[in-house]
């Protein structure tokens, strides 16, 4: 691998979701030296709507994302490159990443930065589940916040992968839709769990025991395959629209490479001014979250107000040190 000459700038982004773009907008404003580093892959790809966004609910995020970078793309000082970072190495005020350009692989680009901000986001691992990845942001959301209201007296079948999504499919019954089933099969059967079960079931939501094993349907009628006793499938279960709650990981190592102290829900963990437990990293959006709130908060607006809080705090730090 070939490795281009040295960038040397004060804030080096990864990530160039609501966040990162967020962040580079008001560091470009403070007439900093900004490199954002993004590799193409926002975990809302697949997603065509986004909601709960002041004077934008139900647009396109990708729209959302052409437009910061045209705002960004207003400040000279801010530079925006295609690629992945695939390792950062040193401290505060002299970190050290290298950066592999999308179209290049072979070749390589140095970048010596004062201070990091990770906003890379997280992953959903939709792959446990045959035809959830090609369903995914279409007709199976995750979320009742941003897409609870579109399911509004819909049938809905909800995925219970942890018993708190058994507590899901009781909200989505109470706000939005009176024909709910939620599929526990796989959940054990504790007693705390099937208490849960059998309140939900009191609130007028049906229970299928059966394990699921994929999903089916033409676009906009998902089914659900279930299970048969001694078999690897069974009967389909039509719906509308189907939620479900997957595993998500940080979408690259780079909290881990730097020690970033985690939460319990493999987060990087962060103060109310956006700092990690490591002297000059900064990390804000979905991969990172305050310890003491009591749920993570992925929304695109609050994504947003994570990139600005973490960028003032950047900016009053370099300020201060300079």
């Amino acid at each position: 691998m070939t490795t281009s000459k040295t960038t040397d700038v004060d804030i080096l982004i990864v990530g160039a979701g609501p966040a990162g773009l967020s962040a580079a907008l008001v560091l470009g404003r403070q007439q900093r030296r900004v490199l954002l580093v993004d590799d193409g892959r926002p975990r809302n790809a697949s997603v065509t709507e986004m909601h709960m966004y002041l004077s934008r609910d139900g647009d396109d995020p990708a729209h959302l994302r052409t437009l910061a970078y045209g705002e960004v793309a207003g400040h000279p000082n801010v530079t925006v490159r295609s690629g992945e970072v695939t390792a950062i190495t040193g401290s505060a005020g002299g970190f050290h990443a290298r950066v592999v350009p999308s179209g290049d692989r072979s070749s390589a680009e140095d970048v010596d930065s004062r201070i990091v901000l990770l906003a890379g986001g997280i992953t959903d691992d939709v792959s446990g589940l045959p035809g959830l990845a090609e369903r995914w942001g279409r007709d199976v959301h995750h979320c009742a916040y941003c897409h609870g209201f579109e399911s509004l007296a819909r049938q809905v079948g909800v995925l219970a992968r942890t018993p708190a999504d058994i507590m899901l499919s009781r909200y989505i019954a109470d706000r939005f839709s009176s024909d709910v089933t939620v599929f526990t099969g796989g959940l054990g059967s504790d007693d705390d769990t099937a208490a849960m079960i059998s309140e939900t079931r009191a609130r007028g939501v049906r229970i299928h025991p059966r394990t699921p094993v994929g999903l089916e349907g033409r676009p906009g009628r998902p089914s659900i395959r279930v299970a048969e006793e001694g078999t690897d499938g069974g009967q389909d279960r039509e719906f509308e629209i189907v939620f479900h709650r997957p595993p998500e990981r940080q979408s690259n190592t780079l909290a881990e490479q730097l020690g970033c102290a985690l939460t319990d829900d493999g987060l990087i963990a962060v103060t109310p001014t956006m700092t990690t437990s490591v002297p000059g990293v900064f990390a804000a959006g979905d991969a990172a979250r305050n310890p003491d709130s009591p749920a993570p908060m992925q929304f695109v607006a609050s994504a947003v107000a994570d990139g600005q809080r973490a960028s003032v705090w950047i900016e009053q730090d370099l300020f201060l040190k300079q």
